[in-house]
């Protein structure tokens, strides 16, 4: 089953303020402090989404955000789209970007 793709607009502001919440400092600047200090800006890594049970894919598009609001750059790929079947283990899509590590906590 082929579902319409969400309304960016329905979701972006509550990503930001998840991401708000997760990583502005006690100045009031957005940084994750760990992922400044230990990882170097030239370095980018792959994060897989994968399922931890059969599963239909809903919500791609939403944890993306998560990667895309703080790095526009960040490259996505998504290989099981929302409404296509999954199975556990089976990843449904990849990112690519410097923050991977800071943002998994959000985007799940």
């Amino acid at each position: 089953m082929k579902l319409p793709p969400l309304d960016p607009r329905d979701y972006q502001d509550i990503v930001r303020r998840a991401l708000d919440e997760d990583l502005i400092d006690a100045a009031g600047d957005a940084k994750d402090v760990t992922a400044e200090a230990t990882v170097p800006a030239a370095a980018r890594a792959r994060g897989r989404f994968v399922m931890n049970a059969d599963c239909v894919a809903a919500g791609l598009d939403v944890a993306f955000e998560c990667f895309r609001a703080p790095e526009p750059e960040a490259e996505m790929t998504v290989h099981r789209g929302d409404g296509a079947t999954a199975k556990t283990a089976k990843a449904l899509g990849f990112t690519f970007s410097r923050l991977c590590l800071s943002r998994g906590r959000v985007s799940q």
